[in-house]
């Protein structure tokens, strides 16, 4: 469907900014215009200055009168969201893991170890917990922000997620600047499986809200040599304690043309299901 920005005419409203404002020399602008959600990485670890950069996107930013002002904005000045990092990539002393991000009030940014798989098996959890696991190729790092809901819910009862949702949002939006001024690449997810990242990250009583999975961004002649293949592939719900994941995939090579698992050629128009596939 055609984007609901795309849809109004001169004649249907009354334009209060003719897209050439003094806002195009700020260094926002600069920062959104290099903003592109990536989902082909290199096979390259992030260097841990990005890293703590990256990192920022919740941190103190300076103190204001009795309290610490934080990189984004919070309901009541609560604070109750956490974030965890799932390190996919071991980065210069710290090894492939699941990490709390902690923050101190002058701005510093510090990992906690909070669980200690083997590389193989954070792996594995990892592309199980995710909806899309073919986007967690080559990547270095996911985080992975929640919130103590308990803890909102006591000064804005039924508004407790929609403010977490605000303030998990906004620092998001930090991460996607930083990540455009360094050249990263991130993408954003909602889609997971949240009771099994929510065993993962040690979440506890707290609530697993959104994602971002990070990277060094492949060149666009890396990602060209396998833009023909695009593969689709989620998992599906696990069912009656099977000893094997079912999945639903297909493989596109174009706009227009997909195969499924048997080589045949389908088309996206008659399509009414992905095909599904069975691995044993």
């Amino acid at each position: 469907p055609m984007r609901p920005e795309l849809r109004h005419h001169d004649a249907d409203a009354r334009w209060v900014d003719d897209g050439n404002s003094a806002i195009d020399a700020l260094p926002w602008h600069r920062l959104v215009q290099g903003r592109q959600s990536t989902y082909r990485f290199k096979d390259q670890r992030l260097s841990l200055s990005e890293l703590g950069q990256l990192l920022q996107c919740y941190s103190a930013v300076g103190q204001a009168q009795s309290s610490v002002r934080r990189a984004v904005p919070s309901g009541g000045g609560l604070y109750q969201l956490k974030l965890w990092l799932l390190l996919l990539k071991p980065c210069e002393g710290f090894a492939m893991g699941v990490y709390e991000v902690v923050y101190r009030a002058d701005g510093a940014v510090g990992l906690v170890e909070i669980y200690d798989p083997t590389a193989s098996d954070l792996r594995q959890q990892a592309l199980l917990a995710s909806a899309d696991p073919a986007a967690l190729q080559h990547a270095s790092a996911w985080l992975v922000v929640g919130a103590d809901l308990n803890a909102i819910t006591k000064k804005y009862r039924n508004l407790a997620y929609s403010n977490a949702l605000i303030e998990a949002g906004a620092v998001l939006q930090n991460l996607g600047l930083i990540a455009s001024a360094l050249n990263v690449g991130i993408h954003l997810r909602a889609g997971f499986d949240h009771t099994r990242l929510h065993e993962v990250c040690h979440a506890g009583d707290l609530t697993l809200l959104i994602s971002a999975v990070m990277g060094v961004k492949a060149t666009p002649s890396e990602a060209a040599i396998v833009e023909p293949l695009r593969i689709k592939m989620g998992w599906a719900t696990q069912t009656c304690e099977l000893p094997f994941h079912v999945a639903t995939a297909r493989v596109l090579f174009d706009d227009h043309v997909s195969m499924d698992c048997f080589g045949r050629s389908l088309s996206l128009i008659h399509i009414s299901e992905p095909t599904r596939l069975r691995r044993i």
